[in-house]
C-alpha cells in the first residue's frame, strides 16, 4: 500500500509556531540583558525559562552570578489584541495555581511582536486577588483571563525595579485550594491511615487498638460541619445563600420539609437527592432543584421519600474542609421533624443559632422558653454556637430602640448562662440586605461580612477546619507508625538490652507518679498569683477613686452612681482580662514544661508518645460575666427622707440606720458629709470588687481543675498506658525462640511501615502549606 503523502515540499518546513517562539525568545532576552537565560525548556509543563540575574565586574567586564532568579513563561501574539492599551491574555487555571506555588518569583511573560512590547505579571498575591475580584468563582473556571495594562510593559532600564523585586520576594504563606483539594486531600490521608490499619492488623496487633478506633473515628469526621438552625422562618436559607454568594437554598413562603441540606466543597456544582429506597438524582445546584424536593409546596410531608440531600459547590471558603448545613426549624409542630433535627444537630461540630428579630419594632419580641432551652440543651452538647439575631433592619434606625433591644439580649444570655456557650457577642444584622449585595448586586452594606470574619477568625485560629482534621489525622498515623517501630525493635532486641529497657521501664513509671504533685504545686501557684494580682489590682483602683473624688472642690458635686459604675466596670474589665492573660499563660507554661518533661523521661527507653492535647482556653464565663456584677452590687441607695420611704420594707434595722444618716447630714458640716459620702462610695467599690475577686477566683478553681486534669489525664495516663503495654510486650519474648522466617517477617514490617511513614511525612509537608497560614489569605479576604 503507499504511503499518503502530507506534503508536496521536497525539504522539512520551519512552522509559524517555532518562527514565534524564536522571534519572542531573542526579544526577552535582549530586553533582560545581561541577565543570563540559563535554559529553555522545550517539554512545557508550565515554566518555559529560568533567568539568572548577573552583575557587572567593573575592573575586569565580567559578570558575576547572583544565586537569585526568577522562572517564567513566554506567550506572544502577532496580531495585535489590545483594546484601549490593554491587552487580554486566556491561560488555564491550573497553570496559575501551579506558578503561584512556586517555590522562587514566577513572572508572566506576554509579547506583542508587532510593537516589541514586552509585559511582565508576576503571580503572587496581589495577582490572584485581582482574579477575585474580577470574579469570586474564578477556580471553577478552566481558564482565567489576564490583563496587560501599560503599567505592566517592561523596558531595559527597569531591569532594577525587577531585580529589587527578586531580591524582596517572599514566598506566599499558603497554597490556593483549587476546587476539590479538600476531598483529594483526605483521600489520600484515608488511604495512608487504611493502610496502616490493613498492616497492622495483617501482623495481629492489639497494643495499638484505641489508636487505631480513634483514627478510624476521626477519618469518619474529617470535615468540620456547621449547621444554621433556629426557628421557622428566621431567615436560614437567605443566610446561607448569602454566605455562599449563590442562590441555592430555597427561600419561600412555606417552610422546607423536615430534610437537613448538607452543602459540601465539589470540584463541580451539582445537587445529589437520596430516596428511602437507595435511588440517587442528581441535577443542577439550583434552588429550583432543590425545591422539588425540599420545599413543602413541591414535596408536602415528604411524600417522595427524600432521605439525604447533598449539595456540592466550587466554593474556595468551603474548600478548607468546611461543610454548611440548613436544618429545618427546631420549633416545628411536627414531632418526628424536631427529632430528625435534634438528631443531625448533634453530628454537627458548630451552630450558627438564627433568631428573627424583627417583631422588636412592635415591642413582640422575646427570648421565649423554647430559643433558651434550645441555646441550652445545644449549649451543652455542641462546640460551639454562634448566635445572631436575624432581621434587625426593620428597627436599626430607632437607635433607642435598638439599644434597648440589645441590652434585653445581653441580660436574657447573662441571666440564663447562655453567653458560656457563645465563642463570641451576639451579632446584629440582617440577612436579606446582604443577600441583595451579593446576589442582587444592590448598593447595600453587607452585614454578613461580620459574621463570616468572627465565624472563620475564630474557626481558623482554633484549626478547626477539615483541613487541620486530616493533618491531624495524618500525624495520628505517623505517630502510631513510630510506636510500632519501637515496639518490633525492642521485640528483636536481645535479652540484655531488653532487660536494660525493662529496668529503665520500671524507673519511669516511679518517676512519672510524681508528675501529679507538680501539677498541684503548679495549679495552687497560679490560683494564688491570681488572687494576689485581682486583690492588689482592685485596691489600687479603689485607693485612686477615693483620691480623686477627695480632690475635688467642695462645690463640685460627686459623680452619679451611673458614671462611678462605669468607670469601676471599665477597670474591671482591665484587670479581669489581664488576669485571664495572667493565669492562661502560666498554664501554657506548664503544659509545655510537662511535656519537656515527660519526653526527657521517655527518652531513656525510646518511646514516643502522643502530645498531650487540651484546650488551653479556660472554660469560664465571658469577662461581661463579672463586670455586669458592678452595675447590681453597686447600688445608690439614696440618703435623704424619700430613701428612707422607699425602703419602708428593708428591715427596722435598716431603717433606723438610714433615719440616722438624714439626721446626721443635717446637723454636720459639708466638709464631714463629703468625707462621709466619699467612704460609702469606697466601701461599695471595695465591696463590689471583693465579690467579683471571689466569683472570679471560685470559676477560675474551677476551670483549672479541669484543663489540670486533662494535661494529667493526657501526659500520665496516655505514657503509663504505653509503658504498660510496652512492658508486656517485652517479659518473656526471647528473641532466641525465634525463627528466621519471624525475624525475617518482623524486619518485613518494619521496612512497610518506614515506607508508609515516609509517605504519610511527604504528605503532611503538603498539607502544611495549606494550613499553617490558612488564616491569613482567608481572614484577608474576609476582612476587604
Amino acid at each position: 500500500m503507499a504511503k499518503s503523502n502530507k506534503s508536496h515540499e521536497p525539504f522539512p518546513i520551519r512552522s509559524s509556531t517555532h518562527i514565534k517562539e524564536s522571534n519572542s525568545r531573542k526579544v526577552f532576552e535582549k530586553i533582560i540583558s545581561p541577565w543570563l537565560v540559563r535554559k529553555w525548556d522545550e517539554v512545557d509543563y508550565g515554566v518555559d525559562t529560568t533567568v539568572e540575574i548577573t552583575r557587572s565586574n567593573i575592573a575586569t567586564n565580567d559578570l558575576r552570578m547572583s544565586g537569585k532568579r526568577f522562572s517564567a513563561q513566554l506567550k506572544s501574539t502577532t496580531t495585535a489584541q489590545e483594546k484601549n492599551g490593554v491587552y487580554t491574555l486566556s491561560i488555564p487555571r491550573n497553570k496559575v495555581t501551579y506558578w503561584y506555588s512556586s517555590i522562587e518569583p514566577f513572572a508572566l511573560i506576554y509579547i506583542d511582536l508587532v510593537s516589541s512590547n514586552v509585559f511582565l505579571r508576576w503571580v503572587n498575591e496581589d495577582f490572584v486577588k485581582e482574579l477575585f475580584n474580577e470574579n469570586e468563582k474564578w477556580l471553577a473556571n478552566e481558564t482565567v483571563t489576564v490583563y496587560f495594562k501599560e503599567c505592566h510593559c517592561i523596558k531595559t532600564n527597569h531591569l532594577h525595579t525587577i531585580e529589587q523585586y527578586i531580591l524582596n520576594f517572599r514566598r506566599p504563606l499558603s497554597a490556593i485550594l483549587s476546587p476539590g483539594d479538600f476531598f483529594r486531600n483526605y483521600e489520600e490521608a484515608k488511604l495512608l491511615a487504611n493502610k496502616l490499619i490493613s498492616k497492622i492488623n495483617d501482623y495481629g496487633i492489639p497494643f495499638v487498638s484505641k489508636e487505631i478506633e480513634d483514627l478510624s473515628k476521626n477519618l469518619r469526621q474529617a470535615i468540620y460541619t456547621i449547621a444554621i438552625v433556629g426557628p421557622t422562618k428566621a431567615g436560614k436559607s437567605t443566610l446561607i445563600n448569602s454566605l455562599l454568594y449563590k442562590n441555592i437554598s430555597p427561600v419561600g413562603v412555606l417552610p422546607t420539609t423536615s430534610i437537613p441540606i448538607t452543602i459540601f466543597p465539589k470540584d463541580k456544582d451539582y445537587v445529589e437527592v437520596v430516596l428511602k429506597n437507595g435511588t440517587s438524582i442528581k441535577g443542577e445546584a439550583t434552588s429550583q432543584f432543590l425545591e422539588d424536593y425540599t420545599s413543602q409546596s413541591k414535596n408536602p410531608d415528604n411524600k417522595k421519600n427524600v432521605k439525604l440531600v447533598s449539595v456540592n459547590l466550587v466554593n474556595s471558603t468551603l474548600e478548607r474542609g468546611f461543610a454548611l448545613c440548613d436544618m429545618p426549624g427546631l420549633d416545628d409542630p411536627d414531632k418526628e421533624v424536631r427529632n430528625i433535627t435534634t438528631t443531625a444537630l448533634y453530628n454537627v461540630n458548630a451552630i450558627i443559632y438564627l433568631i428573627d428579630s424583627s417583631s422588636m419594632k412592635f415591642g413582640g419580641f422575646s427570648m421565649n422558653q423554647h430559643i433558651i432551652k434550645d441555646l441550652q440543651d445545644l449549649g451543652g452538647r455542641i462546640g460551639r454556637i454562634f448566635l445572631v439575631f436575624n432581621k434587625v433592619d426593620a428597627f436599626i434606625e430607632d437607635h433607642q430602640l435598638f439599644n434597648q433591644f440589645k441590652d434585653y439580649v445581653d441580660s436574657a444570655i447573662s441571666k440564663y448562662e447562655i453567653d458560656k456557650y457563645l465563642p463570641s457577642p451576639p451579632l446584629f444584622l440582617s440577612a436579606q440586605k446582604s443577600y441583595d449585595y451579593r446576589i442582587n448586586n444592590k448598593a447595600e452594606p453587607d452585614p454578613v461580612a461580620e459574621l463570616e470574619k468572627v465565624v472563620w477568625t475564630f474557626l481558623l485560629k482554633e484549626s478547626k477546619s477539615g483541613l487541620h482534621n486530616i493533618l491531624g489525622i495524618m500525624s495520628d498515623s505517623m505517630d502510631i507508625s513510630k510506636k510500632l517501630q519501637n515496639l518490633i525493635r525492642a521485640k528483636l532486641a536481645n535479652s540484655q538490652d531488653r532487660k536494660k529497657i525493662l529496668n529503665d521501664i520500671s524507673e519511669v513509671k516511679e518517676e512519672l507518679l510524681t508528675i501529679r504533685q507538680k501539677i498541684s504545686w503548679a495549679k495552687q501557684n497560679i490560683q494564688q498569683k491570681t488572687s494576689n494580682h485581682l486583690q492588689s489590682s482592685f485596691k489600687n483602683i479603689t485607693v485612686y477613686l477615693e483620691q480623686e473624688l477627695s480632690y475635688m472642690p467642695m462645690e463640685m458635686q460627686l459623680p452619679e452612681s451611673s458614671q462611678i459604675v462605669n468607670w469601676l466596670k471599665q477597670n474591671a474589665n482591665q484587670i479581669i482580662s489581664d488576669a485571664y492573660s495572667q493565669a492562661d499563660q502560666e498554664l501554657r507554661d506548664l503544659s509545655s514544661e510537662i511535656k519537656f518533661w515527660i519526653s526527657t523521661k521517655l527518652k531513656q527507653v525510646d518511646a514516643p508518645i502522643e502530645e498531650p492535647h487540651f484546650s488551653q482556653q479556660f472554660k469560664m464565663p465571658e469577662i461581661g460575666y463579672f463586670t455586669s456584677q458592678v452595675d447590681y452590687l453597686f447600688q445608690d441607695r439614696n440618703t435623704k427622707v424619700f430613701g428612707v420611704l422607699e425602703n419602708m420594707f428593708a428591715g427596722i434595722g435598716e431603717l433606723f440606720g438610714l433615719f440616722l444618716d438624714f439626721i446626721d447630714q443635717v446637723v454636720t458640716s459639708k466638709a464631714n458629709i463629703r468625707r462621709r459620702s466619699i467612704n460609702k462610695i469606697i466601701k461599695k467599690a471595695d465591696s463590689v470588687y471583693s465579690k467579683i475577686t471571689g466569683q472570679f477566683l471560685n470559676n477560675l478553681s474551677y476551670s483549672l481543675n479541669t484543663a489540670c486534669e486533662k494535661i494529667q489525664e493526657k501526659s500520665l495516663d496516655r505514657t503509663g498506658v504505653y509503658l504498660g503495654e510496652l512492658t508486656n510486650q517485652l517479659n518473656g519474648l526471647d528473641v532466641s525462640s525465634f525463627t528466621e522466617e519471624e525475624i525475617e517477617n518482623y524486619n518485613s514490617f518494619l521496612t512497610e511501615l518506614e515506607e508508609i511513614e515516609s509517605l504519610i511525612q511527604s504528605n503532611v509537608l503538603h498539607l502544611k502549606d495549606y494550613t499553617d497560614a490558612a488564616q491569613i489569605d482567608l481572614l484577608k479576604k474576609v476582612s476587604s
